[in-house]
């Protein structure tokens, strides 16, 4: 009888270990790469240019007549983040009413979001900052944090915004940035940060139910009990549960207008959570379910009527405050 509870226990012992090391190494892929080519700014504009030739002398020429610099904050960890800002000149003949925030996808940074910033900036003629989530672009961290850590920071940015603009304020997200706009359009912003809507593009709605999606879709393992390894592993390590990145919670929370951007197509971020946050949303919404479209394709697939559609939702949200 002994030999036989000794040995269940055995294979007990073996089982929780196994799924612990397997947890392990489901956080660590996720939340720490082994190559965050985020980090790599010739990566990331050699990128672009392949896509974009005529990027090139566009933003070199905004570099070399002063209208792109590079910011830095310290937040309440102590760890120095980066953004760059994009600031119209004051002989602009068009008038700049508003300034976006955009906030960039998993293992990116600010030059991988130029197209967007073209669309922004040139088209929609608003001043542009682009922040670096942590442990991305040229932002100090130690891990991933899926946009749960990262939205606490985005206030931070939205005061240096207003401080240095006095300009109402977008939000606009990809991917990952899309769930990071998401979890701050919940959170108290106060009214003097003049806010007026937020933007996501091709977002997930919570944290566990993506990773839910990858590991049975990417590594063909069950969910139980390997997401809640990971969560744990993930929380002795990092300090906060994968179940905490909830964005349907938070859009819940949202009073300001919010759009909701997907390409039907996304097999990454799979196109069905986009109704889980849309349903949450009360009040001001709008929903462009863009067709034929991958996971954030959306502007280089239907650049004209991205930007229309951006550029739509802006003056509304505008005329609506006056």
């Amino acid at each position: 009888m002994k030999k036989v509870l000794y040995s269940f226990l055995a294979v007990l012992l073996l089982l929780v270990i196994s799924t612990l090391a397997m947890g392990y190494k489901m956080a660590k892929v996720a939340t720490v790469p082994d190559y965050n080519y985020g980090q790599n700014y010739d990566t990331a504009f050699a990128m672009v240019y392949r896509a974009y030739p005529e990027m090139k002398p566009w933003y070199d020429s905004l570099v070399e007549n002063g209208f792109v610099r590079d910011t830095f904050l310290t937040n309440a960890e102590g760890l120095r983040l980066h953004g760059i800002l994009m600031e119209h000149p004051e002989t602009d003949s068009i008038p700049v009413t508003s300034a976006v925030m955009l906030i960039h996808g998993y293992c990116d940074d600010a030059p991988v979001m130029m197209r967007y910033t073209y669309c922004d900036y040139e088209v929609l003629h608003q001043n542009v900052f682009l922040p670096e989530r942590r442990w991305c672009g040229k932002s100090e961290g130690d891990h991933i944090t899926f946009g749960h850590l990262d939205s606490q920071d985005m206030h931070l940015w939205l005061e240096m915004m207003h401080d240095l603009w006095q300009k109402p304020i977008f939000v606009h997200g990809l991917s990952m940035g899309a769930t990071t706009t998401m979890l701050l359009s919940g959170d108290s912003i106060d009214d003097r940060l003049k806010v007026r809507g937020f933007i996501e593009d091709c977002g997930y709605s919570t944290t566990w139910d993506l990773l839910a999606h990858q590991i049975v879709e990417d590594h063909d393992l069950p969910v139980f009990p390997t997401l809640y390894a990971a969560s744990l592993i993930n929380r002795i390590w990092h300090g906060w549960w994968f179940s905490d990145g909830n964005a349907i919670e938070q859009v819940r929370k949202c009073t300001r207008p919010m759009l909701f951007i997907h390409g039907k197509d996304d097999k990454l971020v799979p196109f069905k959570m986009v109704y889980d946050v849309f349903r949450a949303k009360r009040g001001k919404k709008t929903l462009w379910e863009v067709p034929d479209t991958g996971h954030a394709k959306s502007i280089h697939k239907h650049w004209n009527d991205y930007c229309k559609c951006v550029g739509d939702f802006i003056k509304d949200a505008l005329s609506n405050q006056e």
